[in-house]
Parts: C-alpha cells; sequence; structure tokens
C-alpha cells in the first residue's frame, strides 16, 4: 500500500479518470473518493451520502472529470473518512496550467517516483510528530 495515494499530475483540460478497487479489509466497509473542485462523474459500485462507494471484496468504482482548475488539490476518501483517510487514501492532484504564467521562467520537474509534495503522514516521520 502507498501512503499517501499517488500525486497525480495532470494539464488543465486533461480528462482524468480514476478506478478505486476496494481492497480493504471486508471490516472496514465501504470506500470512496472525494476529487474537492472538481465536478465528478462516478460509475459503479453503490450510491453512498456523498458519492458512490466501492463495496468490500474488489469491486470498484471509476470517476471521471476534467482537470478545470490549475493548482494542486487533494483526493481524499469520502466514507469513514477518519479511519480511512489514517489508513492512506488521501493524496494530491496537480493540475498543471495550460500556458506559462506571467513572469515565470522556470520549468521544474519530479524525478521519477518521488513526490513532489509533503503530506502530514511525512511531516510526522520527518519532525517525529505534528
Amino acid at each position: 500500500m502507498q501512503v499517501p495515494g499517488p500525486t497525480l499530475i495532470v494539464s488543465q483540460g486533461q480528462a482524468v479518470t480514476v478506478t478505486l478497487t476496494n481492497g480493504l479489509p471486508t471490516s472496514a466497509g465501504n470506500t470512496s473518493i472525494l476529487f474537492p473542485g472538481f465536478q465528478v462523474a462516478a460509475t459503479g459500485g453503490v450510491t453512498g451520502l456523498l458519492t458512490q462507494e466501492a463495496q468490500p471484496g474488489g469491486t470498484a468504482v471509476t470517476y471521471k472529470f476534467t482537470a478545470s482548475t490549475p493548482g494542486t488539490h487533494a483526493y481524499y476518501s469520502g466514507t469513514q473518512s477518519d479511519l480511512q483517510i489514517e489508513m492512506g487514501l488521501y493524496g494530491a492532484i496537480i493540475v498543471l496550467p495550460s500556458s506559462t504564467p506571467i513572469n515565470c521562467t522556470a520549468n521544474g520537474s519530479t524525478p521519477p517516483g518521488e513526490s513532489p509534495l509533503l503530506g502530514r503522514t511525512e511531516l510526522r516521520k520527518l519532525t517525529g510528530g505534528i
């Protein structure tokens, strides 16, 4: 399991498809992902309070949206989020602007396999706690 979840790096205007397969223990119940700031369509799974949920036993839900707003965004569990975020169901979405912002000359990149962001979990490991 990767904690936090993978950092998604996409371009503004790009269509994004994320498939969530519930590999959690049956006792953890259903799971889902919220993508705040995006208009998301979900297919599969069962209807949950805020979105479609994947049931235990390997069922899947597919989420689709357009990366419309450049910047750094979060995604996280929308089902039992207090438990599932602690288990690692969260991450970042970086939406690169479709054109270079005025006065921007740097074009940074992240080496393969490395995350450009530190989440709360990594800070806890580096500092001994938050």
